[in-house]
């Protein structure tokens, strides 16, 4: 039985339908809440259902890490509903490249000078790993689309994405080394990383998608055609932006 509250003398009781202090007749709405306490209950359900919901994607993130590292070849059977995972990776690949090719600028620098602007160095090193990217991703676009095969590109940024997962751990590597000044590891494992997954993942997934729809037999050369785009667009890339970085970046140092 839900308590009442007298609207003259405000006491409070159990049921009943007049007031046992005044005699006043009790209204037989709704139960009365505590309007401040049902506001103050709600922000930490809604507070505690986010932490869940973000502890259940980690979770999942993690699991998927996991899975592809230890069988890579599922990938293949990723459609779009696994964007986001591969969104997620190459996000981190891109953060670990950069991350580790900055330490390595600001390890070489001389005690006595001002370490490098982290934003400003950071980001063309980002964009700089995000058009290497971009440029595989459109040569197995437009490959596969030349010849005919129908993956969405929602579908083949989820399956890049799986592909990127091995080599984050090579860019995450590179983090390491980079801080402890390892020049020649930190540079195979950061740059090198970066354009063994492009230029794999670009021929490997266009070689299989076209083997597996293609009747005419020619997917080694869909391959090689992927290959080449790639090398094509990278160029177009190094000319119109990374040279430019590089030269900026070579210029910091006295060899």
């Amino acid at each position: 039985m839900a308590n009442k509250k007298c609207p003259k003398c405000s006491k409070m009781q159990l049921g009943g339908n007049f007031c046992e202090k005044c005699g006043t007749p009790l209204p037989n709405g709704a139960p009365q809440v505590n309007t401040k306490q049902g506001q103050a209950s709600y922000p930490s359900r809604r507070d505690a259902q986010g932490q869940e919901t973000g502890n259940k994607e980690s979770s999942n993130y993690f699991s998927y890490l996991q899975s592809t590292l230890q069988n890579p070849t599922q990938l293949f059977t990723f459609n779009q509903n696994k964007m986001s995972n591969g969104v997620i990776s190459i996000l981190l690949l891109l953060i670990t490249f950069t991350l580790g090719l900055y330490f390595l600028a600001n390890s070489l620098l001389s005690p006595n000078e001002q370490s490098l602007p982290f934003f400003e160095i950071s980001s063309r090193l980002f964009f700089s790993g995000f058009l290497v990217v971009v440029s595989g991703f459109i040569a197995s676009l437009v490959v596969l689309k030349f010849v005919k095969v129908e993956l969405s590109v929602k579908t083949l940024i989820a399956q890049m994405g799986a592909f990127a997962v091995p080599f984050l751990a090579l860019t995450s590597v590179s983090v390491i080394t980079g801080l402890s000044k390892s020049v020649g590891l930190t540079l195979v494992l950061a740059i090198g990383g970066l354009f063994v997954f492009i230029f794999v993942s670009s021929v490997v997934i266009t070689m299989y998608h076209s083997m597996k729809t293609n009747e005419s037999g020619q997917f080694v050369y869909h391959a090689i055609c992927s290959f080449v785009l790639t090398v094509v667009f990278l160029y177009i890339v190094f000319r119109l932006y990374v040279g430019g970085i590089v030269g900026e970046l070579e210029g910091l140092f006295v060899w």
